[in-house]
């Protein structure tokens, strides 16, 4: 990992394959979004694979924006990885984790 990457981990108590379905699924990622900025739905493929683009409305302090994610790393019910992480992120990231759990071990 890079000095400009950011990870956070989690365990979740549940088949892998659950999460993986709720992570290639587009339209879940407002259900599971810590950051509070995804706004309305994503536009993409589903499922999501290796080289997947896909694009979301966003929303920070008010202003709107779009933005596009490409997977670049996926292994199926293993691995999901897209985009980079700024610094600012990863306490929205762990809440993201936090609500896949809630979503996916229930």
């Amino acid at each position: 990992m890079t000095s400009s990457q950011r990870s956070v981990e989690r365990l979740i108590h549940t088949p892998a394959a659950r999460v993986s379905g709720v992570l290639t699924d587009v339209d879940q990622h407002p259900l599971i979004d810590g950051s509070g900025m995804v706004k309305g739905r994503a536009k993409g493929p589903a499922p999501l694979v290796l080289d997947s683009r896909f694009t979301m409305g966003m929303a920070m302090s008010g202003f709107p924006y779009r933005t596009t994610n490409h997977v670049v790393e996926y292994a199926p019910d293993r691995l999901i990885g897209r985009g980079s992480t700024p610094d600012h992120m990863e306490k929205a990231m762990t809440a993201t984790l936090e609500r896949l759990a809630a979503l996916v071990e229930g």
